[in-house]
């Protein structure tokens, strides 16, 4: 179904809500390390073991172009795919709700 969001200087645009594509998490191996890689809404999070901070990157986790963005995820608890699955999918909730419309 459509929404048209207008911006505060007139203009508007029509959005498409689609459900977030996902995939993983995976465990893979890079020369690092081992690592736990989750997709979520164009969201790469990379978990290496033994690490607390995940890294968190645009892209698909089957394309090696993946393009690195300036956050990370604190996660200080054991490395666990369940445990990563949730976390990623709580920050992209919190992160695209700081451009939805304010209704009110």
């Amino acid at each position: 179904m459509p929404e048209t969001v207008t911006f505060h200087n007139g203009k508007s645009i029509t959005l498409y809500r689609i459900p977030a594509v996902r995939k993983g998490p995976l465990m893979r191996r890079d020369r690092r390390g081992a690592y736990l890689v989750y997709l979520y809404s164009s969201f790469v999070f990379r978990w290496y073991a033994g690490e607390s901070a995940v890294r968190i990157y645009h892209g698909d986790i089957d394309c090696s172009d993946e393009y690195p963005l300036p956050w990370t995820v604190e996660i200080d608890t054991e490395w666990d795919p369940i445990t990563l699955t949730h976390r990623a999918q709580q920050w992209v909730r919190a992160h695209c709700a700081q451009f939805e419309k304010k209704r009110g």
